[in-house]
């Protein structure tokens, strides 16, 4: 039995056959060519038709069967087991249009940066009354409008660079590492209540606004600052020592000397075209998502494509969907638009599906956050599946997924996305350094115009230029693909270590498994006061982590984030022994 699959066209952008092998099927299975309850042919016949090892197919044979793709039957052979038509999804747009929201339509209806723009500034040409309704368009027309921009412009990747942690408290006020800083938190939660509908002043708003804040009340975050040798678990934090300094800074310096980004600023509000292309290759690399230059923008941060993604999709009263645990960020996005979080629950698994009464999702499915978990493929064609028949979008948040060390990834939902539902957002804070401050939003078509006008609407002139076009230089020439691989040892074996010398604390943390990221999470077993006391403790003797409660709502139950890759190997062994050694004599 032959089959044709694009073998041929992997094998060329990939150095090794199994991996060509693997994606070639995958992408028959996925599109429909290869539909489901086909027979394969055996591991013998599909050697000889391409050339390869019969163990080199046996053993994609094995990868594709244990995500879902395709299932054995004794005595019968290999079939395809995946349905196709089960997920909604993104290479093509849907019939149906996106329910815009009302500061949306607006935005479109006014043509919002469309068409010719008088040099120099980004507003539209015609009189000063245009230029006056861009002005309301956000600042009185959308409730929180321009604060919840600030808030995006903030970004989760302000953390790095600039702000690193100097203070025992500095790093716990960012939310997640990446995420908006403790001021900008309550500057977008102010925007978002100052003129709200009284759908936020529902019980269940004013129930989960009490949670948070006694979910505060049991923080670890230390009084004192952290001295000199202290063991600090920042979640924001990247390996400074192992960055390619060199390459990175050739690719800068050119961009100095040829001084292209000072003759005139860049007023595509999507950002650096080589940059858009650089991100779409590496993404059908390295994800499978088959990216169209055109439909990526590049943002300040990946916090500033979710807050202008809820302000173009969420009117006041709208539920939004988030996990639970999950990024708190999402969660004032949606306030800060008007609308209102909905919880859904998270289990080792990943986001539980439900019929939600929702038109947008926000979804961590490849890492999820701050557990770890990864949504297995079946659950991921539910989120598709209801996506479709609601009508709705998922917004795939892409983070901490870049450094794997076990395991296979699954494709994102964005991959499998065929109508155009899944908005992947993505940040090169973690790979690169937080103080580039540069992410990417993989756009549905049907959402590029409205983004590109709600960022034109806030940022007439693309900023950062410099950094753009030095970004792309550097993924070009291959140097972004190397540093990724030796970084993915770096950190691999400091997760090694860090998980070996946890191991120590289990009598007082239940670890989720992690196959990728730079943290660890832990759920306490003990209460809250006795966490408390556990981590003032380690305070006292240098060594300060992140308390997970107030910034991922993990409720009232203690949990906490151990973030590595900043730490040396001495950093984390040190860390680990002051640990167990208040553990050993406080609780044992």
């Amino acid at each position: 039995m032959k089959i044709l699959i694009p073998f041929n066209h992997y094998a060329q952008l990939f150095p090794h056959k199994n991996t060509a092998l693997y994606r070639a099927l995958r992408e028959s299975i996925v599109e429909g060519r290869l539909e489901s309850g086909s027979k394969l042919p055996s591991s013998r016949e599909l050697a000889e038709i391409y050339g390869v090892s019969r163990g080199l197919v046996t053993q994609v044979y094995e990868m594709l069967m244990s995500e879902g793709y395709i299932e054995g039957k004794p005595g019968k052979g290999t079939f395809v087991a995946y349905r196709s038509d089960q997920a909604a999804g993104s290479g093509s747009s849907s019939d149906e249009p996106l329910l815009m929201s009302a500061w949306g339509r607006l935005l479109m209806e006014s043509g919002g940066g469309a068409g010719r723009r008088e040099e120099g500034s980004g507003v539209s040409a015609g009189n000063k009354e245009d230029s006056r309704e861009q002005e309301l368009l956000g600042a009185e027309r959308r409730p929180g409008g321009a604060k919840a921009a600030d808030a995006g412009a903030a970004g989760r990747e302000q953390t790095g660079g600039v702000k690193q942690v100097e203070t025992g408290t500095a790093g716990y006020a960012e939310a997640r590492g990446t995420g908006l800083a403790e001021g900008s938190m309550a500057k977008t939660s102010d925007a978002g209540t100052a003129g709200q509908t009284a759908a936020l002043a529902s019980p269940r708003a004013r129930a989960d606004e009490t949670r948070s804040r006694s979910a505060g009340s049991w923080s670890a975050d230390p009084h004192t600052p952290a001295g000199p040798g202290s063991v600090v678990f920042e979640l924001s934090g990247t390996d400074s020592a192992a960055f390619p300094r060199q390459a990175w800074n050739r690719c800068l310096h050119e961009q100095v000397r040829s001084a292209a980004f000072l003759e005139s600023p860049l007023r595509d509000p999507q950002g650096d075209y080589s940059l858009r292309s650089a991100i779409a290759l590496h993404l059908r690399r390295s994800r499978s998502i088959d990216a169209d230059p055109d439909c990526v923008a590049i943002v300040n941060g990946s916090m500033q494509a979710i807050a202008l993604t809820m302000q173009l999709l969420v009117n006041p009263g709208d539920e939004v969907v988030v996990e639970s645990p999950g990024y708190s960020g999402a969660v004032r996005a949606a306030a800060a638009a008007g609308g209102v979080p909905v919880d859904a629950p998270v289990d080792g698994q990943g986001i539980i599906p439900q019929p939600w009464n929702a038109r947008l999702l926000f979804v961590t499915p490849g890492r999820q956050f701050p557990t770890g978990a990864v949504l297995p493929l079946k659950r991921r064609q539910e989120l598709l599946r209801w996506a479709k028949e609601r009508g709705a979008v998922i917004i795939e948040d892409d983070y901490d997924t870049e450094f794997r060390y076990a395991g296979r990834p699954l494709e994102p939902l964005k991959a499998l996305d065929r109508e155009g539902r899944v908005l992947f957002v993505g940040t090169f804070s973690r790979t690169m350094y937080a103080g580039l401050r540069l992410g990417y939003a993989v756009l549905p078509p049907s959402l590029v115009e409205p983004f590109r006008r709600a960022k034109q609407h806030y940022e007439p002139l693309t900023t950062g230029m410099m950094e753009q076009r030095a970004l792309a230089a550097f993924m070009n020439s291959g140097a972004y693909e190397r540093h990724l691989r030796r970084m993915q040892r770096v950190y691999g074996e400091k997760a090694a270590l860090l998980r070996s010398g946890l191991t120590a604390l289990d009598p007082a943390f239940e670890w989720m498994p992690s196959e990728a990221g730079l943290h660890i999470f832990g759920w306490w077993k003990g209460g809250a006061e006795a966490y408390r006391r556990f981590a003032a403790e380690c305070a006292e003797r240098g060594v300060f982590w992140r308390a997970a409660g107030p910034h991922v709502r993990c409720g009232e139950r203690p949990a906490a984030c151990f973030g590595f890759g900043h730490l040396s190997r001495e950093e984390i062994g040190r860390g680990i022994a002051v640990m167990t050694e208040v553990l050993t004599e406080t609780f044992l």
